[in-house]
C-alpha cells in the first residue's frame, strides 16, 4: 500500500480542536497581529520586540501581509544594527510563543487531549495501516504532540523513521541551527575572550 500524503497548510493548527474556541489555540500568521496572541511577559523578555511588533501590527492592520512586512524589515536590517537586533529578538519571541502554544498546560490540556489531529491519526491507522507522509508548514509541534505516547520525534531522524513520516517545510520552534565556528574562534572562547 502506498503512503497517503497529508498536507497541513500554515495555520492548520488554528482549527486544532473542536472543543471550545479553537481560534484561541494557535494563530494563523496574519493573526500574530491580534491582541490575544500578544504575551506581554514574552514581549518584556525580549528587548526590542515591543517597538518592532507595534510597527508590524500597524502595517498588518492597514492591510499588509505579516510575512511581507517581516521580509521587508529583514531586507532593510542589513543597514541597521538596531533593526537587526530587534528582528533577532522577534525571532526568539516567536520561537517561545510557538513553544508555549505547543506545550500542554493547565489552560489548554483539554484541547491537547481531544483535537482534530487525533481524528486524522485515527484515519491513518484505520485506512493506511498507520503509515503516512505528513508535510506541514506549521512552526508549532501540535501535531507531533498528538502522536501516541512515545512516538513524538526526539531527534531529526525520528521525523522520517516509523510509520508516520513528518516533513516540516518551514522548520519548527524547537529546531535550531548551530553555526560551525573556526578553531581560531574556539581558541578565543577558551581563552575567555568574547567572540
Amino acid at each position: 500500500m502506498a503512503y497517503p500524503l497529508i498536507i497541513f497548510g500554515a495555520g492548520a493548527s488554528y482549527d486544532f480542536s473542536h472543543i471550545g474556541k479553537a481560534g484561541d489555540v494557535a494563530p494563523l500568521t496574519k493573526n500574530l497581529a491580534d491582541e490575544k496572541f500578544h504575551h506581554t511577559d514574552l514581549i518584556g523578555k525580549y528587548e526590542g520586540v515591543g517597538s518592532l511588533l507595534s510597527d508590524i501590527i500597524h502595517q498588518v492592520k492597514n492591510g499588509k501581509n505579516f510575512e511581507d512586512v517581516l521580509s521587508d524589515k529583514s531586507n532593510r536590517a542589513q543597514g541597521s544594527t538596531q533593526l537587526l537586533a530587534n528582528l533577532s529578538a522577534l525571532y526568539f519571541y516567536l520561537e517561545t510563543l510557538f513553544e508555549r502554544i505547543s506545550t500542554p498546560n493547565d489552560l489548554n490540556r483539554r484541547i491537547h487531549l481531544a483535537n482534530n489531529y487525533h481524528i486524522i491519526l485515527d484515519r491513518i491507522h484505520e485506512h493506511a495501516e498507520g503509515k503516512a507522509l505528513v508535510a506541514t508548514f506549521n512552526y508549532d509541534t501540535l501535531f507531533e504532540n498528538s502522536l501516541p505516547r512515545g512516538s513524538a520525534p526526539n531527534s531529526m531522524q525520528d521525523y522520517i523513521s516509523g510509520g508516520i513520516k513528518i516533513i516540516k517545510l518551514h522548520g519548527s520552534h524547537d529546531w535550531s541551527y548551530v553555526q560551525p565556528v573556526s578553531t581560531e574562534d574556539l581558541q578565543y572562547a577558551k581563552d575567555g575572550f568574547e567572540l
